[in-house]
């Protein structure tokens, strides 16, 4: 059982993480110490400049942190209670959609399919698939999020399939019933909702699998809500609605927060403490540690820290039948483990890897023998077959 919490909290300070966008180098737009409204840019992609990234939150540039070779990070910003007025400019023209997303901040919302990240400004996509069911058992149902706002819903929608000449695929949990009078250009897909449906990846698998030539950008439901809300008002929606697992129990809370939101503050209460726990971003499963709520995440929690022993030299793989049963989409896992393992990329693109990104091989990384981080092994060949592609 869920209990869901209708109030925003935008009281603690936000980030957005590098680790949701693989290879980011940016142009700054702020200084630390500026003044931001929500919706202002605060920085656009270095290589793809129409791509603008803006503020979750009104508030101040705390900190700007750089990975290697310059990469982002974190852009860290705590709330203040004054500053600059939000934008508030609205799409007047349906033809001038694609700039408008791109300048408002609403394109990072798609991640494109192979390779990840948010996709190319001019690209044209097969087709778009849109997410409309939690990551987690226990996460939110989609009237929750959708009551009294299913005209903005309908806008969101609508305004996909002036993306792309393929179609715009919603996926839904068996039984959910979204009440619209405007699906008549949109494919409902119904499907008993396990591990695999709940994923973007198992979703485009068996919906629209991308093939080797071929593009599909996700999306989120509460992402399609965000742009129908932008569209509706000019007004940028930041807010998100994550599920809180409650420790030894079968329920879960709902809270409303700022995307990239710092996470323990808001938690504190229903997460673990203990010295052994650590907060996740994301399913126990699928997730990654971090102290700030990841951009496409919508469930948190806590997991026990590992402390996983120094070898000389790695750990062999050792195969068992389960390893197959944890990746989303079809491909097989132990063949792909060891592909991965060499860095042999054209036996990882025969394998299926271009249906893959780094949280879909998370579980191989948690249950495999050997130690090996199979999503930074995952991200280094799709750079590399994104390269070879170019």
């Amino acid at each position: 059982m869920t209990f869901y919490d209708p109030t925003p909290d935008i009281t603690v300070p936000v980030a957005l993480l590098g680790d949701d966008y693989p290879g980011l180098r940016i142009r700054l737009d702020v200084a630390q110490g500026d003044d931001v409204a929500a919706g202002q840019p605060l920085f656009h992609d270095a290589k793809r400049s129409a791509i603008a990234y803006v503020s979750p939150i009104q508030g101040r540039v705390a900190e700007v942190r750089y990975g290697p070779r310059r990469m982002l990070a974190a852009m860290v910003l705590d709330p203040v209670e004054t500053g600059p007025a939000a934008p508030s400019d609205r799409l007047t023209d349906d033809s001038a959609l694609r700039a408008y997303l791109l300048a408002r901040g609403a394109w990072p919302a798609f991640i494109a399919r192979p390779f990840g990240g948010p996709p190319d400004p001019d690209a044209q996509p097969d087709a778009i698939i849109v997410s409309a069911l939690s990551s987690s058992p226990i996460g939110f149902a989609p009237r929750e999020v959708l009551v009294g706002r299913e005209a903005e819903f309908a806008r969101g929608l609508n305004a996909l399939t002036l993306l792309t000449d393929g179609p715009v695929h919603l996926c839904v949990e068996h039984g959910t019933i979204i009440s619209n009078p405007d699906l008549t250009l949109i494919r409902v897909h119904s499907h008993r909702a396990t591990k695999s449906w709940r994923t973007a990846s198992g979703q485009t698998a068996l919906v629209h699998p991308t093939g080797s030539n071929g593009q599909v950008w996700t999306i989120g439901l509460q992402d399609v809500l965000a742009i129908g809300h932008l569209l509706e008002t000019g007004l940028y929606d930041p807010i998100r609605t994550i599920t809180v697992p409650q420790p030894g129990t079968r329920r879960a809370v709902t809270q409303r927060v700022a995307l990239g939101a710092k996470i323990r503050p808001l938690l504190q209460d229903a997460l673990k403490s203990g010295p052994n726990e650590q907060v996740i971003s994301g399913t126990e499963q699928h997730g990654r540690r971090g102290a700030y709520l990841g951009r496409y995440h919508d469930v948190v929690g806590t997991t026990r820290v590992k402390k996983q022993p120094t070898w000389s030299v790695p750990l062999p793989l050792v195969a068992f039948a389960g390893l197959n049963s944890v990746l989303p989409a079809r491909v097989p896992a132990v063949p792909l483990m060891r592909a991965l393992s060499i860095g042999d990329t054209q036996t990882c693109l025969k394998l299926g890897c271009l249906e893959l990104l780094e949280e879909d091989v998370a579980p191989l990384s948690a249950l495999c023998t050997s130690g090996t981080d199979y999503g930074q092994r995952l991200r280094n060949v799709l750079d590399q077959l994104h390269k070879d592609a170019a």
